[in-house]
């Protein structure tokens, strides 16, 4: 998927990516065109650069190395501009010259949780530990193993093996 999208606009790279609906410049600048609020990252949509740091820390669980180091270049290299106090802002676009100025609750919510879960799984195992939960996932035809029993095995760089003991027969 990130060497799909490697080249295509000046900043994209293994670590600078993070596509999700996000603010934008949202005028024309030196002639380009720059969106504001848009969905980036969809397939055939419009793509202007602009990058949102939530995608890649809501997704740590999924990709820890990737996302972990997108970060810390985003950090790194974009610091003064792009970190506060709060965290990060909620987007920006380094060809536009742009800096978001929002730090979205609803940005940092995510990127909080999905670190905790990476670091020890609690978010998950509580959310599947719930009663109210299960009813619902039950309802609307999921069914997964206990969180105890489920195992995740790297077997590449780009694969995960997932294995559980199937009770539903016991």
């Amino acid at each position: 998927m990130l060497l799909s999208i490697r080249g295509a606009i000046q900043n994209y790279s293994t670590n600078e990516w993070g596509f999700t609906a996000c603010d934008g410049p949202g005028r024309t600048i030196r002639g380009t065109t720059y969106l504001g609020y848009w969905a980036r990252g969809a397939p055939n949509g419009f793509e202007d650069g602009t990058i949102a740091p939530t995608a890649a820390g809501s997704s740590l669980p999924f990709a820890p190395e990737v996302c972990l180091a997108a970060l810390r270049h985003f950090y790194d290299s974009y610091r003064t501009n792009l970190w506060t106090t709060e965290g990060f802002r909620d987007a920006y676009n380094v060809r536009a010259g742009w800096w978001g100025s929002d730090v979205i609750g609803i940005d940092q919510g995510p990127i909080v949780l999905m670190a905790e879960n990476y670091r020890t799984g609690s978010t998950w195992s509580r959310m599947l530990n719930s009663p109210i939960i299960q009813r619902g996932l039950e309802r609307a035809g999921f069914t997964a193993p206990p969180p105890d029993r489920l195992k995740a095995r790297v077997i590449g760089p780009t694969e995960v093996e997932l294995s559980w003991r199937d009770n539903s027969g016991l």
